[in-house]
């Protein structure tokens, strides 16, 4: 498993770049600091995992726009659960 990486979404909402869990913390603290292991639902998260991690998904976001990764991502872990 590896940690989530939080991008802050409102002043005590982050969520997760990789496995879109929201997780409230304590207004005023560092969101830096918070740790989370990610938690694989199917082949389509890993898939996705893998793509954060190399920078892909930036990429791909930067040249090409929207792309429909998140339906493919939810396709696949429907036919490939864990």
């Amino acid at each position: 498993m590896t940690d989530c990486i939080f991008e802050r979404i409102s002043e005590c909402l982050v969520k997760c770049r990789v496995c879109d869990t929201e997780l409230k913390y304590a207004c005023g603290k560092d969101e830096t600091r918070l740790r989370r292991n990610c938690r694989s639902r199917g082949i389509g998260d890993t898939i996705k995992r893998l793509a954060v991690a190399t920078g892909v998904d930036a990429l791909v976001k930067k040249v090409a726009g929207p792309c429909g990764c998140k339906e493919r991502q939810e396709k696949l872990n429907e036919l490939f659960p864990y």
